[in-house]
């Protein structure tokens, strides 16, 4: 193929200009570093580059002063406050070190391959587009057009990260975490960290330790790639892993799947209760809701609680001494599980198992409707630890079935969350007070029967 001479000359003239143009920019680099350097380190670029800064991340910030050495640049901090209605609060770093790449210019971009922070501390809060102010058109130089048109980072590492927000009205936060930030498309953003070095604060959570995490924060979408969290012990095998997506804008939906591996429970629970229920966790979840509110949210799972143990109950010290078995004292479940799935406003607990081989085993589903309750239960007891009730508690169990290991209460639950009614307790009571001489015998036993210590007493 044989181009025009008019275009052959064209072209050759455009290769000449080209390879002129990077011939002067490294002459002037070797010839007058100290001009490029004026630039660098002068307020003209310091207050440009915070300006790009700030635009990207929707704050009003400021560098410190810019020290050049070689193609490194350094500063000692950054500060910011957030624009009126955006989701950071303030974002501050210090120690703040980059490399910046001569070629990024002919892009027109300033080009740091790496940026390095000793320190960073962010702020969030929940975005409110009603107070959110444009951002003021200031004019610009008739020299622009020469100049680089936005900030390209190929990666930022923080040492230690502070993320904070207010959960339930109270602080929260991921403390001490070493980021990689990395570009994710042309404006998005993925933060990841797999060292194990953050830790996970916030209201009625115990503390957590952020074992790996990937996430991309994009503009309408905060994607949770995947995201493994552990108790803040090391040598504790319990994990939770969590992959999901939250909505930033006007959508605030929330998308979330969660299993659970040997967790341990009682960290969870009030302090008052821990010592009575030790146990791990095994779960799976599911979560697609606005926000973490419960309306117009749907969730769906199962749980199943392993190495379970419940003991330190005044009830089962009862149990215990009625029945002439100390195994009540402190009971050893091999199975305790149920599924669940809610569709608000309404709860389905199903296929509850609960047994201590033996001993106890409990049966049935739950319903909740608002805060209505409903639903049936069935308890099994062993029939020789029914023999301290009238009739060997067959006027209350009675069913017979596997064989007879257990006899069989059905239970009826009925009420509100906040005020349960169950129908086994007053049948239990009726036999009993029927039975004068089961009730005397009950009473001699609770005066001179053994006595258990307070659960922590000595």
């Amino acid at each position: 193929m044989t181009f025009p001479s008019w275009l052959r000359r064209t072209l050759f003239a455009l290769a000449i200009l080209a390879a002129l143009v990077v011939l002067l920019f490294f002459v002037a680099i070797e010839i007058a570093p100290g001009y490029l350097r004026a630039y660098f380190t002068g307020d003209t670029f310091r207050q440009k580059i915070s300006e790009e800064t700030s635009h990207g991340l929707k704050v009003e910030g400021e560098y410190g002063p810019i020290e050049q050495q070689g193609w490194e640049a350094l500063t000692p901090e950054f500060r910011s406050q957030g624009r009126p209605g955006e989701s950071i609060a303030l974002l501050n770093a210090t120690g703040i070190t980059g490399l910046f790449n001569p070629w990024g210019v002919f892009r027109r971009r300033w080009q740091l391959d790496w940026v390095h922070l000793d320190q960073a501390t962010v702020e969030l809060r929940l975005s409110d587009p009603a107070a959110k102010i444009p951002l003021p058109v200031k004019p610009k130089p008739w020299y622009q057009f020469l100049l680089p048109q936005r900030i390209y980072l190929k990666e930022v590492r923080a040492d230690q990260t502070e993320v904070l927000w207010n959960f339930r009205d109270q602080p929260a936060g991921i403390h001490h975490i070493r980021l990689r930030v990395t570009p994710y498309g042309q404006k998005d953003w993925r933060f990841q960290s797999d060292d194990g070095s953050g830790l996970l604060e916030m209201a009625a959570v115990p503390p957590l330790r952020i074992a790996s995490i990937s996430a991309i924060v994009t503009k309408p979408w905060f994607y949770l790639e995947h995201a493994v969290i552990t108790p803040p012990d090391a040598n504790d095998p319990g994990s939770i892993h969590l992959d999901g997506k939250a909505g930033l804008q006007d959508d605030k939906s929330l998308i979330i799947h969660a299993v659970i591996d040997r967790m341990p429970l009682s960290p969870w629970l009030p302090e008052a209760q821990q010592d009575r229920l030790q146990a791990r966790v095994d779960a799976e979840a599911n979560w697609d809701g606005h926000g973490t509110k419960a309306a117009g949210s749907q969730s769906n799972g199962s749980v199943h609680l392993i190495d379970t143990v419940l003991s330190h109950l005044p009830l089962l010290d009862q149990l215990a001494l009625f029945s002439n078995n100390p195994a009540f004292r402190e009971i050893h479940f091999t199975t305790a599980a149920c599924d669940w799935k809610w569709n608000d406003p309404s709860l389905d607990v199903t296929h509850i198992a609960i047994e201590a081989p033996g001993l106890v085993r409990l049966e049935g589903q739950l319903h909740c409707e608002g805060s209505n309750l409903s639903g049936e239960l069935e308890l099994g007891l062993r029939p020789e630890n029914l023999k301290w009730l009238p009739h060997d508690g067959s006027k209350v169990f009675t069913q017979r079935s596997d064989g007879g290991a257990y006899a069989w209460a059905k239970i009826t639950v009925s009420g509100t969350v906040q005020k349960p009614v169950e129908d086994l307790t007053p049948r239990i009571r009726k036999a009993i007070f029927g039975s004068p001489g089961t009730l005397l015998k009950m009473g001699l036993k609770e005066l001179f029967g053994p006595k258990q210590p307070k659960a922590g007493a000595g």
